[in-house]
């Protein structure tokens, strides 16, 4: 056995390498290589060593960084603050990067895995429409959801730093999409696309299953998709909420609409909001108009599914024609980017739409909002407020 050479307490020289033998301040020895050559190196890592001990016998020591134990933390955190569709799109997001890291301590991960994680992220298909012989056509995922799927990793790392699951955050050092190679631009549809899509959305969907007893083609199928659609653009909700719609929420005679909480489904801002019904969309509504119950049902008496309604507006949406990507979240900003270009009030739009603050409204719509009718408004502000300081004047003169 090597003879222990002079060097500072709990440190000592094998084989070439330096290994550390002290005891803590309970009493225990520790003892073991500290892999490395360099002597510099092997002080700092006696030290850090020393300082972890010393802070687990005074009740201070750090958290499990497991990461299975920080997932099942996180998670139950996020619970308490998100509705559950963003809570399991954020748990989606976050399995796929820690699987694609395959680490078992979080402190383990490093820059390259999030460099990697977004490029293949980018590397992925989706299904889109099926083409005339009935196949899935597979189309590249967005940049977009490649930015949306980093966010959601950064906020769960951040957390983790807060809480002193990690010392320092990846997320910061690493190689990443710039923002700028994002298309952040609103897309919206004109009102000529607008009429296009709603009628496209009246015609048959095809059915691509087996007919009765196996023989032949399922005939076509109608649905409610074009008074789904008509509530995405003439009223702004989203595809949950438009699931979760029932009869006694729409009210004809106060003509409003009202979104609130349900058993087994809360709103994305976990608040209610009042949304006028406007005469295009009463229209829509009244020949279907019931005591109770949901407002759109499936031939079963159930609710519509995100992924069938998704599917039938990507259908809708090839069968009119459209050339952008139009999907539920694009009506939803058709119907604030109309209101806004018309000169409504960014206030009420953000209030219709339930946004938690009118910031969020302003960084998506305020472009919209047409500029001769504002400064029209502040001129006839401003006059208003020099003549009438000028009567004061006067009178006190």
């Amino acid at each position: 056995m090597a003879r222990k050479q002079a060097l500072p307490t709990g440190l000592y020289l094998r084989g070439g390498r330096y290994w550390m033998d002290f005891t803590d301040p309970l009493g225990q020895r520790h003892r073991g290589s500290l892999a490395t050559a360099d002597l510099a190196t092997a002080k700092a890592i006696l030290e850090k060593e020393k300082a972890k001990l010393v802070a687990q016998a005074h009740g201070l020591a750090p958290k499990e960084t497991g990461v299975s134990a920080f997932r099942t933390a996180y998670l139950d955190a996020a619970r308490l603050r998100l509705a559950p569709p963003v809570l399991e799109a954020r748990r989606r997001q976050l399995d796929a990067f820690l699987d694609y890291c395959g680490v078992q301590r979080l402190d383990a991960i490093r820059p390259e895995h999030i460099s990697g994680f977004a490029a293949s992220i980018l590397e992925q298909k989706r299904k889109g429409p099926r083409d005339e012989a009935g196949v899935h056509v597979l189309k590249p995922l967005k940049r977009s959801t490649a930015l949306d799927y980093l966010k959601a990793v950064r906020a769960a790392l951040r957390w983790a730093v807060r809480h002193d699951y990690l010392e320092r955050n990846p997320f910061d050092r690493a190689d990443r999409l710039a923002p700028d190679e994002v298309d952040k631009r609103i897309v919206f549809l004109t009102p000529e696309e607008r009429d296009r899509l709603l009628d496209a959305c009246d015609d048959p969907i095809p059915n691509h299953g087996r007919g009765r007893k196996g023989k032949g083609t399922a005939r076509p199928r109608r649905t409610r998709l074009r008074a789904m659609a008509a509530i995405a653009v003439h009223a702004g909700l989203r595809l949950s909420e438009i699931i979760w719609l029932d009869w006694q929420d729409v009210d004809f005679e106060r003509g409003e609409i009202t979104i609130r909480n349900k058993d087994g489904w809360k709103t994305k801002t976990r608040s209610e909001r009042v949304i006028p019904l406007f005469p295009t969309l009463r229209a829509v509504l009244e020949p279907m108009r019931l005591p109770a119950g949901p407002v759109f049902t499936t031939s079963t008496g159930q609710r519509y599914t995100r992924r069938n309604l998704l599917r039938e507006l990507e259908l809708a949406v090839d069968r009119a024609k459209i050339a952008k990507s139009a999907s539920w979240n694009v009506l939803r900003h058709t119907f604030a980017t109309t209101l806004v270009s018309a000169g409504v009030a960014l206030f009420a739009v953000s209030r219709w739409l339930g946004h938690k603050t009118t910031r969020v409204t302003e960084a998506h719509y305020a472009a919209f909002a047409p500029n001769d009718a504002l400064v029209k408004q502040a001129a006839i502000a401003l006059g208003a407020a020099a003549k009438g300081k000028g009567k004061k004047g006067a009178a006190v003169g």
